[in-house]
């Protein structure tokens, strides 16, 4: 038969496999999985635990916070002085101050106040009060014009007295008046103290 082998045909031996032929097919070695994660986790940083993270972010925005609020201290104490200087220069010029505010000065002003005043044609009414808790005699009240008050009125503690400064310049109705507080003199006594010359930190101003 022609599907024969040729050996068959021929009356020859078989041929030997030849042993170098054979299945040489290997299996391939399995890897490690743990060596390839071990590299990735060398490689990659440790993450942070977030409440720590977070507790990071509160301390910067307290430490912004705390440095914005020095700075404000810093740029208002200045600005603050600048206004309470200002403020003081008015006062001491005697003009351009609201009757309000030199009113209120003078209201707590020590020993003696001044809680009103007012000023008619060339005479002018003040109304002292004794703003200590002793007895104080009034003894002069002086302006640079006009006709100075000169006595002996003791005043108990939280008492008043009206007095009366004439042949002041002519003011009038309506018209705006400045005292300068160099033009004040208030002179004083107590129990301990005889005919002390009082600080006069602010002028008086009014409308006739």
């Amino acid at each position: 038969m022609e599907s024969e082998q040729p050996w068959l045909q021929q009356n020859q031996t078989p041929p030997t496999p030849n042993p170098t032929q054979q299945n040489t097919y290997q299996q391939p070695t399995q890897q490690n999985p743990n060596i390839n994660q071990q590299t990735v986790n060398a490689n990659t940083p440790p993450a942070q635990p977030i409440n720590n993270q977070k507790e990071e972010k509160k301390g910067h925005k307290l430490i912004i916070i705390v440095i914005i609020i020095i700075i404000l201290l810093f740029l208002a104490i200045p600005i603050s002085l600048v206004v309470v200087g200002l403020s003081l220069q008015v006062m001491d010029s005697g003009s351009g101050v609201p009757e309000a505010s030199v009113k209120a000065y003078w209201k707590s002003a020590e020993p003696l106040a001044i809680v009103d005043w007012a000023r008619e044609g060339t005479n002018l009414t003040i109304i002292f009060r004794n703003n200590t808790y002793e007895t104080i005699t009034l003894n002069e009240f002086n302006l640079s014009s006009g006709t100075p008050y000169i006595g002996e009125d003791i005043l108990a503690a939280g008492a008043t007295k009206n007095i009366q400064i004439t042949g002041l310049e002519p003011c009038s109705k309506n018209n705006k008046f400045s005292i300068s507080k160099e033009d004040i003199t208030l002179i004083y006594s107590t129990s301990t103290v005889t005919k002390k010359e009082q600080k006069i930190l602010a002028g008086i101003v009014g409308t006739c």
